[in-house]
């Protein structure tokens, strides 16, 4: 029910194989315009030279990436830029990958779930490539906050970066209450760890994880897990709070620049 993200590479050998491909796409998203999200990144993971999306992350510095810990095992490289995964794309090398330490990776659904990408080269900033700023340690959200997102499929008609506006921010009681009427059985909800999107059709699916719930260039969000199927109604987004980890988040840059 509660899932991180599906491994690329599991997904190729069903295509391989002649399996149902399942195209991921979040519900009710539009096509984003070119340059609507230019701190949105696609992290790639690649094999046999072949390369193909894995999670979304969010640029904050010419150097560094935003996304979550449980994407990071997938990062080998980012592409910067694109609305369309399979348009002609530049892949920049990732130098280093580092997770939050109370991030369990055993189980890929846990509190902590945020990561960093050290690219092995700066960007270069342009209409299309840019940051998205952090918002201040400890701070709060309400209103309505965009989520953007690439999805996931191995059809270049569905590789194409889509968002979805206006998803109402929910507080931690009515996100959990939500949980609790889907499922029984326990969720791995957190109170300082997560925030919450609540809209009765607008839910983030496979290939979204580590993309950015944003709020006038602040990304305040990072898609953490989501409902498998993706279109239950009722069921919220849930992100991890990026302003309960700004000083994680400039401290292992600092240490690592």
């Amino acid at each position: 029910m509660f899932i991180a993200k599906i491994a690329f590479i599991i997904v190729a050998i069903g295509f391989c194989t002649g399996g149902t491909i399942r195209n991921y796409r979040m519900e009710g998203g539009t096509d984003a315009a070119e340059g609507q999200f230019p701190f949105q990144v696609s992290i790639q993971f690649c094999i046999l030279g072949f390369c193909e999306h894995a999670c979304g992350g969010v640029i904050i510095d010419k150097n560094w990436i935003l996304t979550s810990a449980a994407c990071i095992g997938d990062a080998q490289k980012v592409v910067v830029g694109q609305t369309n995964l399979h348009d002609n794309r530049t892949l920049v090398d990732v130098e280093k990958t580092f997770a939050h330490e109370g991030f369990d990776e055993d189980t890929g659904i846990s509190p902590n779930d945020i990561g960093l990408l050290k690219l092995a080269e700066p960007l270069t900033f342009n209409d299309t490539v840019n940051v998205a700023k952090l918002p201040q340690q400890g701070q709060t959200f309400n209103g309505t906050a965009t989520l953007s997102g690439y999805g996931y499929s191995l059809l270049p008609e569905f590789n194409k970066l889509q968002y979805v506006s206006d998803l109402n921010i929910t507080t931690f009681e009515k996100c959990k209450s939500a949980i609790d009427a889907i499922v029984s059985d326990g969720d791995p909800l957190d109170e300082k760890s997560n925030l919450c999107t609540l809209n009765e059709e607008a839910n983030n699916c496979d290939g979204d994880a580590g993309g950015p719930l944003s709020q006038d260039g602040v990304v305040i969000g990072i898609v953490t897990w989501y409902f498998d199927p993706c279109n239950i109604k009722g069921a919220p987004n849930v992100y991890t709070n990026v302003a309960n980890f700004v000083d994680w988040i400039n401290g292992t840059i600092s240490k690592n620049q």
